[in-house]
């Protein structure tokens, strides 16, 4: 590999032996290039990826990479394989590079998450003019959106409806979500109908297929038969007789692009990487006050990229000051019980916050980076040995943090198959700020990791955690009380009253109500024409209103915890742990359809004369409709299906006699009544929920009546059943 800086500080390789470098054993390059403990894992999304794709087949520049040299020893790992090893020979560190040298490496060799296609057939004009700028379409299908983007624009993601129709054209029964759905990277049955495709291509084939059927990365280019190439596309392109398709003029295109890519013997259409090495000659002594050369040139050639900075940039700091950082961290983030609790980021900050615990220092409650520095490189080496006291493996290949998560998690989740469980789902902790577990997590390590104490405890963790993910909105602010608190604390009992009391005190939350003074404001009978919000949110010399206010309008993630235990029947398998947080199994649903009252055409009809009722009816109409009380958490195939269809019918209220149907069966209810339970809504105000039924626009006062009760009291009741749940009564005397 010397030869490749044998005169100067920049080497030319063509782009398949940079590739090869990567994949293959027997290669010349191969594990020359390796990342070095600062990089960060992949980061760039699908767009990004296509189009650096776009251009590597025009033939466009895609920048030069950057490597410092590596000595045998040195601390590293591949980007294929994520575990950090010692390297066992001299090479080179990938300073700048990585991301474009991870999406490149995509185009010859899928990943078990992600892979990528080319449209032979593409429908190159979007309505979207700065979506003209490709001349190739390529697809990415990963874990999280395994039928690819959207046509007209890689960045957006397909509607429902599209991905719908492809998981039905699988014919397979009960596959009703993108988690149930794999792609297909190469390693199984390429036909098979288990597998998705990108539905928004003319013709689609695996890119790293077909480049290898022209030569791969041999240097030899070979034009491959179109039967062959035919062999690749998905069966449901073909036709039903069995014809294969004609090639496509852009078809030849791409063979022209490709045998640029990949042939060597022609230096007319050779491709090359430009390699650039740096090499530090004046080393300096490290010092808290000297910035390491290697991080400094890390950070300003990342610059115009994707910026490195905050808790990032400690991790990198943290990884370039203890070479086994790296590997401590992942053996917490790769476990599947509690990987998915925190990114790496967050186990470095909960590692910081409670390092600076042990100290006796102040908080690190904000992390910036010159203080995560100063402290790194402390004469003493205080820090970094407390850093390392809880993060370092033991014998059992576990830390101290990696034991304490455990245990929090085995404490505050959902524990499936126990209706009158207390736990949190899943998806409603990943809610939560991380500002408020670590104070959680000194805790649990404060009272040396027992199991029967923290059990013990239990309620009161999840009051606090409940609360505070309710309520307080200056998470770091208040994180820094809490952690004082604890500090303080001598007792093994966690301190949730202290918290809530401190937080009230320091006005970061709002007092908790009874559930008596919470229903305060709907004491008065409904009139049918709504409350104005003055009515229940300011209250004069009522101390609730900004909780009631929380409650009502800002927490339908709550619904997660009060339908908990028909969730987790309904969506079996689903991991909430998703890098796409916004691709979920379940829709926030309004009980009452919105297009019954809020519409692009004719405003509801109330059958009444009072202008200024009318009014009223009118402006509040849209906070009762997105309350709480209106919303439930419902699989949205189901929800879909049932479209804008009455409540009634959605809740099978209307028939004398249940009968069960396909859906009933899938979503596993047997009763109208457990269409109600399931919606946690109370079976008491069945009759409320049936007479607020109706056509569209078709509002009487009766039915208007209903349907405010009806919300009302079930605002009230999810508030009584939280209250009572978590006994928050305890609270309540000191509090008063």
């Amino acid at each position: 590999m010397n030869d490749l800086f044998s005169k100067n500080d920049a080497g030319f390789i063509p782009l398949t032996d940079y590739v090869d470098s990567f994949l293959h054993e027997g290669s010349r390059y191969f594990n020359s290039f390796q990342l070095p403990p600062i990089q960060r894992n992949s980061v760039w999304n699908v767009g990004q990826i296509e189009r650096l794709w776009d251009s590597i087949l025009r033939g466009y520049p895609i920048g030069s990479f950057l490597v410092s040299p590596r000595e045998k020893g040195n601390a590293t790992r591949g980007i294929y394989n994520e575990k950090q090893i010692k390297s066992v020979s001299d090479g080179f560190f990938l300073l700048d590079g990585q991301q474009r040298t991870r999406a490149l490496l995509l185009g010859f060799k899928p990943n078990e998450d992600a892979r990528l296609w080319i449209d032979l057939n593409p429908d190159l004009l979007f309505d979207n003019i700065e979506s003209n700028d490709r001349k190739f379409l390529l697809r990415l299908l990963t874990r999280y959106q395994p039928w690819g983007m959207r046509k007209q624009n890689p960045a957006e993601k397909l509607q429902e409806n599209q991905k719908y129709k492809a998981r039905e054209a699988l014919a397979l029964q009960h596959v009703h979500y993108d988690y149930e759905i794999m792609i297909n990277n190469g390693t199984g049955q390429e036909q098979s109908d288990i597998f998705s495709w990108p539905i928004e291509s003319g013709l689609p084939v695996p890119l790293d297929q077909l480049i290898h059927l022209c030569g791969g990365t041999s240097g030899v280019f070979h034009e491959p038969d179109w039967e062959s190439v035919c062999g690749m596309i998905p069966d449901r392109y073909l036709s039903e007789e069995g014809l294969l398709p004609e090639p496509t003029g852009h078809y030849y295109e791409i063979l022209h692009a490709i045998e640029k890519l990949i042939a060597k013997g022609n230096d007319e259409i050779k491709t090359r990487t430009v390699v650039l090495l740096f090499q530090d000659d004046h080393k300096a002594e490290k010092s808290e006050h000297v910035q390491d050369s290697m991080e400094v040139l890390f950070r300003r050639i990342n610059a115009g990229g994707t910026v490195l900075q905050g808790e990032e940039m400690a991790y990198s700091l943290l990884k370039s000051s203890w070479d086994d950082a790296y590997e401590m961290v992942c053996g917490i983030v790769n476990d599947p019980k509690i990987g998915y609790l925190l990114p790496s980021t967050g186990i470095v900050m909960a590692a910081t916050r409670m390092a600076r615990a042990l100290q006796d220092k102040n908080d690190a409650h904000v992390l910036t980076i010159a203080n995560f520095r100063k402290w790194i490189g402390e004469k003493d080496s205080t820090f970094l040995k407390k850093m390392q006291h809880l993060l370092r493996q033991d014998s059992s290949g576990k830390s101290i943090l990696h034991h304490t998560l455990h245990l929090f998690c085995d404490t505050v989740l959902y524990r499936a198959g126990n209706p009158e469980d207390i736990g949190l789902p899943k998806k409603l902790l990943l809610s939560i700020k991380p500002a408020f577990l670590y104070p959680l997590f000194s805790w649990i390590y404060n009272i040396g990791n027992d199991k029967a104490i923290i059990e013990k405890n239990r309620i009161h963790i999840l009051r606090y955690l409940v609360y505070c993910h309710l309520t307080v909105e200056k998470h770091d602010k208040a994180s820094k009380i809490i952690m004082g608190l604890l500090k303080d604390n001598r007792s093994t009992d966690f301190p949730d009253k202290e918290i809530y009391l401190a937080l009230v005190e320091n006005e970061l939350s709002p007092l908790l109500p009874s559930p008596a003074a919470f229903s305060t404001p709907f004491e008065t009978p409904a009139d049918g024409f709504l409350r104005h919000g003055n009515e229940v949110f300011a209250i004069q010399d009522d101390a609730h209103n900004v909780f009631r206010n929380k409650f009502c309008n800002h927490s339908k993630e709550l619904l997660l915890w009060f339908q908990r235990s028909w969730a987790s029947k309904w969506f079996e398998g689903y991991d909430p742990t998703s890098t796409d947080a916004y691709d979920t199994p379940y829709d926030w649903d309004h009980i009452i359809p919105k297009s019954h009252l809020i519409t692009s055409g004719a405003s509801p009809n109330l059958y009444s004369g009072d202008e200024h009722l009318n009014l009223k009816f009118y402006g509040n109409r849209t906070r009762y409709v997105n309350s709480i009380g209106n919303y439930r958490l419902w699989p949205f195939w189901a929800n879909r299906k049932d479209n804008n269809k009455c409540h009634t019918e959605k809740l099978r209220m209307g028939a004398n006699c249940f009968n069960p149907d396909s859906d009933s069966l899938s979503l596993q209810l047997n009763s109208a009544n457990d269409f109600l339970t399931a919606s946690a809504i109370p079976l008491n105000d069945k009759k409320l929920w049936l007479d607020a039924g109706g056509t569209v626009r078709d509002w009487p006062l009766q039915r208007r009546k209903a349907w405010q009760s009806a919300v009302e009291k079930r605002t009230s009741y999810l508030y009584q059943t939280m209250y009572s749940v978590f006994e928050y009564e305890k609270w309540q005397e000191s509090a008063d």
